[in-house]
């Protein structure tokens, strides 16, 4: 895996985070 790999794949897990954790709280 690349470098770039790796950041977009933790930034994009990052963001699911979160959108769930937003999620929660809203409900």
């Amino acid at each position: 895996m690349t470098v770039i790999a790796r950041q977009l794949a933790i930034s994009t897990s990052t963001v699911i985070r979160k959108l769930n954790d937003f999620r929660f709280k809203h409900d």
